[in-house]
């Protein structure tokens, strides 16, 4: 769903957009789902400033579930 709400040229891009953005849904992400939505992001060649951009939002917008609050600060360090 991640990847289709960022590839605004896909068929699902809104849907999957309104279902990330619909404030009647709790949207809940675990590290792992973050790491390898950077992962298939990074295979398709994607533009670094869009993923990025889009990350921030996620962050925003979704509660992280993560072993400890010092994994994600390592987890970005690692990936920039």
């Amino acid at each position: 769903i991640l990847i289709y709400a960022l590839d605004e040229n896909s068929k699902f891009h809104q849907r999957a957009k309104n279902i990330l953005t619909d404030g009647k849904y709790n949207f809940f992400i675990t590290s792992k789902n973050i790491s390898e939505f950077f992962v298939v992001c990074t295979k398709l060649n994607l533009d670094k400033d869009k993923i990025w951009g889009f990350y921030n939002e996620i962050k925003t917008n979704a509660i992280i579930l993560y072993p400890s609050g010092e994994s994600i600060k390592k987890f970005e360090m690692l990936i920039k």
